[in-house]
Protein backbone atom coordinates (compact mmCIF):
# COMPACT_ATOMS: atom_id res chain seq x y z
CA UNK A 1 0.00 0.00 0.00
CA UNK A 2 1.40 3.35 -1.05
CA UNK A 3 1.25 6.10 2.09
CA UNK A 4 3.15 8.81 0.65
CA UNK A 5 4.84 9.48 -2.67
CA UNK A 6 3.63 8.12 -6.57
CA UNK A 7 5.62 5.19 -7.61
CA UNK A 8 6.32 3.07 -11.04
CA UNK A 9 6.27 -0.20 -10.43
CA UNK A 10 6.82 -3.20 -12.80
CA UNK A 11 5.68 -6.27 -12.44
CA UNK A 12 6.90 -8.97 -14.94
CA UNK A 13 6.04 -7.03 -18.27
CA UNK A 14 3.56 -4.42 -16.93
CA UNK A 15 4.21 -0.71 -15.56
CA UNK A 16 2.01 0.56 -13.18
CA UNK A 17 2.26 4.45 -11.87
CA UNK A 18 0.18 4.37 -8.08
CA UNK A 19 0.13 7.42 -5.87
CA UNK A 20 -1.19 7.23 -2.40
CA UNK A 21 -4.02 5.60 -0.96
CA UNK A 22 -3.38 2.81 -3.63
CA UNK A 23 -2.25 -0.75 -2.81
CA UNK A 24 -0.63 -3.62 -6.02
CA UNK A 25 0.18 -7.29 -4.67
CA UNK A 26 2.88 -8.45 -6.44
CA UNK A 27 3.16 -12.77 -7.04
CA UNK A 28 5.51 -14.98 -5.87
CA UNK A 29 8.26 -15.30 -8.14
CA UNK A 30 7.30 -12.68 -10.77
CA UNK A 31 10.82 -10.33 -11.39
CA UNK A 32 9.19 -6.35 -10.43
CA UNK A 33 10.75 -3.28 -9.46
CA UNK A 34 9.91 -0.31 -8.15
CA UNK A 35 11.00 3.70 -7.85
CA UNK A 36 9.29 6.90 -5.88
CA UNK A 37 8.78 9.17 -8.93
CA UNK A 38 7.69 12.19 -6.81
CA UNK A 39 9.74 14.77 -5.82
CA UNK A 40 8.27 14.06 -1.88
CA UNK A 41 9.50 10.91 0.58
CA UNK A 42 7.87 7.77 -0.34
CA UNK A 43 6.10 5.66 2.13
CA UNK A 44 4.75 1.80 1.84
CA UNK A 45 3.49 -0.51 3.73
CA UNK A 46 4.50 -4.07 2.53
CA UNK A 47 3.28 -7.29 3.72
CA UNK A 48 4.95 -10.53 3.63
CA UNK A 49 3.71 -14.04 3.71
CA UNK A 50 5.19 -16.02 4.54
CA UNK A 51 7.10 -13.94 6.48
CA UNK A 52 11.12 -13.98 6.28
CA UNK A 53 12.14 -11.79 3.62
CA UNK A 54 12.03 -8.97 5.73
CA UNK A 55 15.42 -10.41 6.97
CA UNK A 56 16.66 -10.46 3.36
CA UNK A 57 15.73 -6.66 3.32
CA UNK A 58 17.07 -5.70 7.05
CA UNK A 59 20.77 -7.35 5.37
CA UNK A 60 20.78 -5.58 2.21
CA UNK A 61 20.32 -2.34 3.43
CA UNK A 62 23.33 -3.22 5.42
CA UNK A 63 25.54 -4.30 2.91
CA UNK A 64 27.80 -2.83 0.43
CA UNK A 65 26.82 -2.54 -3.34
CA UNK A 66 29.08 -4.79 -4.61
CA UNK A 67 27.50 -7.93 -2.26
CA UNK A 68 23.96 -7.19 -3.30
CA UNK A 69 23.31 -10.02 -5.26
CA UNK A 70 25.47 -12.31 -2.96
CA UNK A 71 23.52 -11.76 0.12
CA UNK A 72 19.80 -11.82 -1.78
CA UNK A 73 20.94 -15.32 -3.51
CA UNK A 74 21.46 -16.62 0.48
CA UNK A 75 17.96 -15.83 0.60
CA UNK A 76 16.56 -17.38 -2.22
CA UNK A 77 15.76 -13.97 -3.89
CA UNK A 78 17.69 -13.06 -7.64
CA UNK A 79 18.06 -9.54 -8.74
CA UNK A 80 17.82 -9.48 -12.14
CA UNK A 81 17.72 -6.00 -13.38
CA UNK A 82 17.87 -2.88 -12.38
CA UNK A 83 15.00 -0.55 -10.90
CA UNK A 84 12.55 0.72 -12.98
CA UNK A 85 13.25 3.92 -14.80
CA UNK A 86 12.25 7.25 -13.65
Amino acid sequence: MILAGSYRIAIGEKIFEVSAGASIILPKGVPHSWRNISSEPGRTVVILTPGGFEQCIQTIRNSPPEKLEAVAASYGCYIVGLPVSP
